[in-house]
């Protein structure tokens, strides 16, 4: 959360849902430090120029410049994507799936399955759904919800995250 602490011109005279977007940008880009990737992905948290983490976004953008802010702060180690179809999305380590997104859910979610792209959305149920990480807000609280069976199939592990984290079936 040291980014967190080191923006004060991320939230300057924003609306509540700007900042809610900007809170839940520095939550993606904290879980590439904090989760464990599978095996057969270079982890996020190891990255570096030549094999930046990669975090995208599927769907009409919700965080604004935020995430972008966030690469300029972190430097070449860092990457924002914006893919378009499912094989674009498979080249992420974090893929947030916008609301704008939601019908194509499903088919991206069966498409991206032992891929290793942590999978994150706000859409309401997102981990009762089979995605990984869900990110509801409650009483201007951003709550997490993990899918701990589909996490660990996909071979991601996090104690904090779990620990932080109501369990979903």
């Amino acid at each position: 959360m040291a980014l967190l602490c080191s923006s004060a011109p991320l939230w300057a005279a924003d609306t509540a849902l700007e900042r809610e977007y900007k809170i839940k940008a520095v939550f993606l880009y904290n879980f590439t430090h904090f989760v464990e990737w599978p095996a057969t992905r270079t982890p996020p948290a190891e990255a570096t120029a030549e094999r930046p983490a990669i975090i995208c976004v599927y769907g009409k953008n919700p965080f604004g410049a935020s995430l972008d802010y966030i690469h300029e702060k972190q430097g070449a180690a860092l990457e924002v994507r914006y893919p378009k179809s499912a094989n674009e999305a498979a080249a992420c380590h974090l893929l947030f799936i916008a609301a704008s997104a939601q019908g194509q859910m499903p088919s991206l979610l069966a498409s991206l399955k032992g891929r290793g792209v942590l999978t994150v959305s706000d859409i309401a149920d997102f981990a009762h759904h089979g995605g990984m990480v869900g990110m509801n807000t409650h009483d201007n609280k951003v709550k997490l919800e993990i899918n701990a069976q589909t996490f660990a199939q996909e071979g991601f592990r996090s104690a904090q995250l779990l620990e932080l984290a109501e369990i979903v079936p």
